[in-house]
C-alpha cells in the first residue's frame, strides 16, 4: 500500500511539474509567435482607461487600525487583441493606486492568451477569464478564476488564471475543457481597509492542506447548449478550492499580570481540494427570464449543496419611452454548516436602462436574510458624458445587522463611492 501510493505520488508530481514545463514553453512559444506576427495582423486593437475614485465612509469603523478618512484610488486598465496569421492574441492588464491600504495598491494580469481555431476546436494556452453562470445576485458556478477580493466584497472582479482550455463545437453542444497548472490565492485587505472579515487582518501568505498545493493542476469540464428555449451548462471542478474555507489564527504570546495570554495578529487562509458538480439554466420566454444555479460540493468539510435561482420581468419601453425597467427576484440557499454568506436570503432589485447615446443605466437591489431580516442595500449608476467619459456612482447601506450573521464584520461599512473614467 505504501509503496503503491508512493509511486502514485511521483508519477502524479511528474506529470504536474511536465505539464506546467510544457505550459510555460508553450506560452512563450505563443508570446513570441503573436508578437512577432504583430506587423502582419489583419485587425489589431489597442485600448486604455484611467479613473480616479473616492469612497466615503459614513460611519466610524468597528476595529483598530481601520481609516475613517476617504479612500481615493486610481487605476487603469490596458486591452491589446489582435488576429494574426498564427492565431489571436490577447492582453490585459489591470492596475490601482490606493491611498488607504498598500495591499489594494496592485497590479494584474487578467488576459495575456494565444487562442487558434482547428476545425471544430478552439485551443487556447495563457491567461484568462472565464465566466459561467446565469443569476444576477450570485455566481455559484463560476469557479475557474479567483476573486480580487482587495477589489470589493462583492465577487465581480476575478484574477487571471493560467490555463490550457480546448473547446470543441459539436452539433449536440460545446464541450469545455480546462487544465489549471497554477492556484491563485484570493488577496484579502489590509489592515487599514473597511470590509474587513475579522478583527485581525487576513494574511498574505496561505495554508494548503489535505493534497492541495499552489501548483497542484486542476482540471474542469463544462458542457453547454441550448434546447429551444433553454440555455443550459453542466460542469464539474476537481482541484484546489478558489475561495478558503476556514482561516487559522496566528499570534504570539504575551505576558500578562494576570499570566501569559495568546495575542491573535493575523489569519491565514486555509485551502483543501475539492469536487464541485455545478448546473445553470435560463429560459427565455418574451418578457421573462428564468435562472437558476446550482452546485454540490465536496472536500470542504462535510458535503454540501447550494443554489440560487429566480426571475427577471422587464418592462420594455416604459411609458411609452425608450427606457427599459427590469424587475429581479431571487433566492439564494447554502447547505454549508457553519453559516455562510447568502445561505437563506432573498435578492430584489431594479434595473433601469435608458438606452440612450449616453448609456446611462441604474441597478438597486437589495439582500434580505430570511432567518434574521439583516439587510444590505446597494444602488449602482453609471452614464457616458463627452465622447471619451464614463462618471459611476455606487453606495451601499448595512441596516439591521444581526450579531450572529457572518456579515456584522461588515455593519459599519456603509459608503458612497464616485469614480470618473478616461478611455483612450
Amino acid at each position: 500500500m505504501r509503496v503503491n501510493g508512493f509511486r502514485h505520488a511521483r508519477l502524479t508530481t511528474f506529470f504536474q511539474v511536465s505539464f506546467r514545463a510544457a505550459f510555460i514553453a508553450t506560452f512563450l512559444t505563443a508570446l513570441t509567435c503573436a508578437f512577432s506576427s504583430a506587423a502582419l495582423a489583419s485587425e489589431w486593437d489597442a485600448s486604455a482607461s484611467i479613473a480616479a475614485e473616492a469612497r466615503v465612509y459614513t460611519k466610524q469603523a468597528a476595529f483598530d487600525q481601520q481609516e475613517d478618512e476617504p479612500q481615493l484610488s486610481l487605476f487603469s486598465t490596458i486591452e491589446l487583441d489582435g488576429d494574426t496569421e498564427l492565431g489571436r492574441f490577447a492582453f490585459e492588464a489591470f492596475g490601482r493606486l490606493d491611498s488607504v491600504d498598500d495591499r489594494r495598491t496592485h497590479l494584474d494580469i487578467r488576459e495575456a492568451f494565444w487562442q487558434q481555431d482547428y476545425a471544430d476546436v478552439d485551443v487556447l494556452v495563457g491567461v484568462n477569464k472565464v465566466f459561467w453562470g446565469v443569476a444576477e445576485s450570485r455566481h455559484l458556478v463560476n469557479i475557474i478564476n479567483t476573486v480580487d477580493a482587495v477589489e470589493y466584497i462583492d465577487g465581480e472582479d476575478f484574477l487571471g488564471q493560467p490555463m490550457v482550455n480546448l473547446d470543441w463545437y459539436t452539433d449536440v453542444g460545446k464541450v469545455s475543457v480546462f487544465a489549471l497548472p497554477w492556484h491563485r490565492a484570493q488577496p484579502f485587505v489590509g489592515e487599514k481597509s473597511r470590509f474587513r472579515v475579522a478583527p485581525v487582518p487576513v494574511s498574505n501568505e496561505a495554508q494548503y492542506i489535505d493534497g492541495a498545493s499552489e501548483d497542484y493542476l486542476s482540471l474542469a469540464l463544462r458542457y453547454s447548449h441550448y434546447f429551444g428555449d433553454w440555455d443550459v451548462g453542466a460542469s464539474f471542478f476537481h482541484g484546489v478550492s478558489r475561495d478558503p474555507s476556514t482561516f487559522e489564527v496566528q499570534g504570539a504570546v504575551a505576558q500578562t499580570p494576570d499570566g501569559p495570554v495568546f495575542v491573535p495578529e493575523s489569519l491565514v487562509p486555509v485551502y483543501e481540494l475539492i469536487n464541485q458538480a455545478g448546473l445553470d439554466a435560463q429560459l427565455t420566454t418574451d418578457d421573462w427570464l428564468y435562472k437558476v444555479e446550482a452546485i454540490v460540493r465536496e472536500g470542504q468539510g462535510d458535503t454540501f449543496a447550494a443554489t440560487v435561482g429566480g426571475f427577471e420581468y422587464t418592462l420594455y419601453q416604459l411609458f411609452d419611452s425608450d427606457k427599459d425597467l427590469g424587475l429581479i427576484l431571487e433566492y439564494n440557499y447554502d447547505g454549508r454548516d457553519p453559516d455562510t454568506v447568502l445561505n437563506n436570503d432573498v435578492f430584489s432589485g431594479l434595473r433601469l436602462a435608458w438606452n440612450d447615446t449616453q448609456s446611462t443605466e441604474l441597478l438597486v437591489g437589495a439582500f434580505v436574510d430570511a432567518k434574521d431580516a439583516s439587510t444590505v442595500l446597494r444602488a449602482e449608476a453609471s452614464r457616458r458624458f463627452f465622447e471619451h467619459w464614463t462618471a459611476s456612482l455606487e453606495a451601499q447601506l448595512f441596516a439591521n445587522i444581526d450579531q450572529d450573521n457572518v456579515i456584522d464584520s461588515f455593519a459599519q461599512d456603509d459608503f458612497v463611492t464616485l469614480s470618473v473614467e478616461y478611455y483612450f
